[in-house]
């Protein structure tokens, strides 16, 4: 258990500085890798919804903080998003967030955010065991770090 909280200590520590780079270095950026990433990624933002928050300041503290969830996700094996997609809705005009299954359809929820792994469904082997290799599930990360990078650069 101690060697989890050390492995996302490490991987926050990465994080932080791969987003330091890449905002101060927009050129070192790699396009293949993003691609494969955004392809292996569903992520969607409501961006009527979210225009009309009257503060949306709390929306994106909690978009990058769930951009951070599904990152250490990604880099444990995806225990959660291999079942659920990760988002954030809005409960009373506030910005909460939510998993949910894949099965779900989410049309009671009014999604300002959300994450998931593109056909997770379909990413089981005849064993029933989630296959999602490593190299799209690294590049998966490198994508949403590169969100979190253009996102805190433009705030």
């Amino acid at each position: 258990m101690n060697g989890n909280k050390t492995n996302s200590v490490e991987i926050a520590g990465a994080v932080e500085e791969l987003i330091e780079l890449m905002r101060r270095e927009p050129s070192v950026r790699d396009f293949k890798e993003l691609s494969l990433g955004k392809n292996s990624l569903v992520v969607f933002t409501d961006e009527s919804l979210v225009s009309r928050l009257f503060d949306p300041v709390p929306f994106l503290k909690a978009k990058q903080n769930l951009i951070r969830e599904a990152i250490e996700d990604l880099s444990s094996g995806a225990p959660i998003l291999m079942k659920s997609k990760m988002g954030i809705h809005l409960e009373n005009l506030t910005p909460v967030p939510f998993t949910s299954h894949y099965e779900e359809d989410g049309a009671k929820r009014k999604i300002l955010f959300q994450i998931g792994i593109r056909d997770a469904e379909h990413l089981r082997d005849l064993t029933g065991e989630f296959d999602f290799h490593e190299e799209t599930a690294n590049a998966a990360v490198y994508y949403l770090i590169h969100l979190l990078a253009s996102e805190e650069s433009a705030s």
